[in-house]
């Protein structure tokens, strides 16, 4: 019995991780009460994607182009019965950041993370692009 739940343990952990390695599209991003849909505004228009690989690079990238993409690392943890993605980037002086997003909903088609809590909680949705 112990071995079963083992399995099932290790099973339902590498899930997150499995279901991140794609390519993501930014659909919206709600801050508090305002909401800011990628799509409405076409003039103003900024396609944000995020792509997981395995090996654990994450490659961010903004159309119309502003600077060229660099290589992010990311990884999965979970912290009681709750998943966290972890993604270590450069910013444009060449400094390391770290930002911990919770994942909110993940599937093969949808991507709900979190960042904050209460009324600085914002909420980035994004739908998979392959």
């Amino acid at each position: 019995m112990a071995l079963l739940q083992i399995l099932l343990t290790i099973l339902l952990q590498t899930e997150p991780q499995k279901l991140l390695v794609r390519k993501w599209e930014l659909q919206e991003v709600t801050m508090g009460k305002n909401k800011m849909i990628m799509q409405a505004v076409p003039q103003r228009r900024r396609v944000v994607h995020m792509e997981f690989f395995e090996n654990g690079k994450c490659v961010i990238t903004f159309q119309p182009a502003q600077a060229p993409p660099k290589e992010n690392k990311w990884s999965v943890v979970q912290e009681e019965n709750s998943w966290f993605l972890l993604i270590e980037a450069e910013n444009e002086f060449g400094g390391k950041i770290k930002q911990k997003f919770k994942i909110e909903k993940i599937s093969k088609k949808e991507l709900i993370l979190s960042l904050g809590e209460k009324d600085d909680k914002e909420i980035y949705s994004y739908k998979a692009v392959k």
